[in-house]
């Protein structure tokens, strides 16, 4: 793909990933205060919607009304826990090949623009630890390539490793439960969300000269 200015153009895609995954990280501590809250009130599907209102916002839910201390409440507030956002963004990173799927109008992204992408997606901080993410860069990329779909997405991940590293998770009380269900739902929509928002942003950036 052709852009009007390319080190700007991906500077500019990676920022807005990096926002997805803060938004996506900070829907599922909103979920969890929610359930301690109020848990059988608990407005689980205002948070996924206003979540995919602005995907790669990663302030968008602060107007959800609730406390920092709210939101930072038991397990969430743990630096075994913190680790996850890296994770978090590592995961979206790993995912980038798909981006070539985009229906933007023009050419799609080359393997080399996906690659800086990664990269600059990952220097922003996109760590994986001990093995926990099992999607690579590599392997999204192999998966694209034979099947030409993107590989299913899952929140399995992320509900292993913080229920086997982070010990507030590890018993698997309503709350965790509620968590973990929430996780099965919004991972797949915010990823939707995001590329359907990037084709947008994709498609303005690029050189309609090409």
């Amino acid at each position: 793909m052709k852009f009007r200015n390319e080190e700007t153009a991906l500077s500019l895609i990676a920022e807005l990933i990096v926002g997805t995954g803060n938004n996506l990280l900070s829907a599922m501590r909103y979920i969890y205060a929610l359930t301690a809250m109020d848990y059988y009130d608990c407005r689980l599907t205002d948070v996924v919607r206003l979540c995919l209102r602005d995907v790669t916002n990663g302030e968008c839910l602060a107007d959800f009304g609730l406390r920092q201390t709210d939101v930072l409440a038991d397990g969430m507030n743990t630096a075994e826990y913190m680790r996850v956002r890296s994770m978090t963004l590592y995961s979206l990173a790993a995912r980038i090949p798909a981006m070539s799927l985009l229906q933007t109008g023009g050419k799609p992204l080359t393997a080399k623009q996906l690659r800086e992408l990664y990269e600059l997606t990952i220097k922003k901080g996109g760590v994986t630890f001990r093995g926990n993410t099992t999607e690579s860069f590599e392997s999204v990329y192999a998966y694209v390539k034979r099947h030409k779909a993107a590989p299913p997405v899952s929140a399995d991940w992320y509900k292993l490793c913080i229920s086997k590293y982070v010990p507030a998770f590890s018993t698997l009380d309503n709350r965790t439960l509620t968590l973990f269900g929430a996780a099965d739902v919004i991972f797949p929509a915010v990823h939707e969300a995001m590329l359907k928002k990037l084709t947008e942003v994709i498609e303005g950036l690029r050189d309609n000269g090409e």
